[in-house]
């Protein structure tokens, strides 16, 4: 089999539990990216990757490996782009500006403010 017509396998032979997992995968991983925090996003959406490879691979047609490779491929090149995005709006001041981390920044300068208050005193 070509490599274009194990895309097209790929695709035909893909149910809705494992494209929602793929989706819901790739997701979590972008909100990781975006927010970064204990990694629980992350972990998750890796996890609900893995569980739609997995899902995908044991209908058992095509090439198994070539399956995995272009399912973590689409799922890689998705989540660069998405780090592309987050690098160039952050050099832009777009994510710093965002209310939540304003109200964050704020609320750190106050605290800095008080211990230096504290120190001086």
């Amino acid at each position: 089999m070509s490599f274009f017509n194990e895309i097209a396998t790929l695709f035909t032979g893909m149910s809705w539990v494992v494209a929602l997992a793929l989706i819901l995968g790739y997701v979590f991983i972008v909100i990781e990216i975006f927010n970064t925090g204990f990694g629980v996003f992350g972990f998750v959406g890796a996890g609900l990757v893995v569980i739609g490879t997995v899902l995908r691979v044991l209908v058992g047609d095509g090439n198994i490996f070539a399956q995995i490779f272009l399912i973590i491929f689409m799922e890689s090149i998705g989540a660069l782009i998405a780090f592309f995005v987050l690098v160039t709006t952050a050099k832009k001041g777009w994510v710093a500006r965002s209310p939540l981390n304003e109200s964050v920044l704020k609320a750190h300068a106050e605290e800095m403010v008080e211990v230096i208050n504290d120190n001086q005193d």
